[in-house]
């Protein structure tokens, strides 16, 4: 028995459930590609390389899942990115949270070491929030 959809009906399609169902995709391994209606819209998002390549496409919360098919699709070109000494056209592109995901990624995905990563934390962006600060005394 089919599990029922969790959404509005009115966003029901063949892509909003191929991502619930499969999981974050590339535009190409979508049903109709990447166009969403309008009413689909404002349940998925993107992660769109400023190279050529394809967009993946996620439902809000499966963004975890999108960052690291991004990454195994894109090693070498992150890697580049990640490693730039100055903010890199695909960190300002992305939120903050978005960006410390993919650099948790990378490094847990064993590409960078711990060193690594607290320069990144402290040269791209200031990620934590007030509490975290506190935590840390």
């Amino acid at each position: 028995m089919r599990e029922q959809f969790p959404y509005p009906k009115s966003v029901e399609n063949k892509q909003i459930r191929s991502l619930r169902e499969d999981g974050p995709q590339f535009s190409e391994e979508l049903p109709r590609g990447s166009r969403f209606n309008g009413k689909a819209r404002p349940f998925v998002g993107r992660i769109a390389p400023p190279w050529t390549g394809q967009t993946i496409w996620y439902i809000w919360g499966d963004e975890r899942r999108a960052v690291r098919r991004f990454i195994n699709k894109y090693t070498d070109q992150v890697r580049e990115h990640i490693e730039k000494e100055n903010n890199s056209k695909l960190a300002s592109q992305m939120d903050s949270s978005m960006w410390r995901l993919v650099c948790e990624e990378w490094m847990w995905e064993g590409h960078i070491s711990d060193e690594m990563m607290t320069k990144l934390r402290s040269e791209y962006r200031d990620t934590g929030s007030a509490g975290d600060a506190e935590d840390d005394e």
